[in-house]
């Protein structure tokens, strides 16, 4: 169960790097289109929401290091793709990765709440 609930938690990621991509002034998008203060916020909910599930799932190690990694590899990866297709991948970028910490935040739940009832 912790390698899809891990999965989910990295791709959450796509989710702050389009939120911090739709504050900032992007060759590929163009002008922001709300204030980088309120991307800062955004962005660190969400970072502190992926750190408490990987940790939750993985322990403090490999769920920190779970974290940085995503940011990293899917943060490159999200740049590549808006570079050829700038609209789509904002869009579902920002979809998925809100429903993929969604979904994760109810894979931990779910296992708690079932751990505890067969215990």
């Amino acid at each position: 169960m912790n390698g899809p609930t891990a999965l989910l938690i990295a791709w959450a990621s796509l989710a702050g790097c389009a939120t911090w991509a739709s504050a900032s002034d992007t060759r590929a998008l163009g002008a922001p289109r709300f204030a980088r203060h309120a991307a800062w916020g955004r962005v660190a909910c969400l970072v502190i929401l992926q750190c408490a599930l990987a940790v939750s799932v993985l322990g403090w190690a490999g769920g920190l290091a779970l974290v940085g990694c995503a940011w990293m590899l899917l943060g490159g990866l999200y740049v590549a793709a808006l570079n050829g297709w700038p609209a789509a991948t904002q869009r579902w970028a920002w979809r998925t990765g809100w429903a993929a910490l969604a979904l994760a935040a109810c894979s931990v739940a779910m296992e708690r709440v079932i751990g505890e009832w067969r215990a």
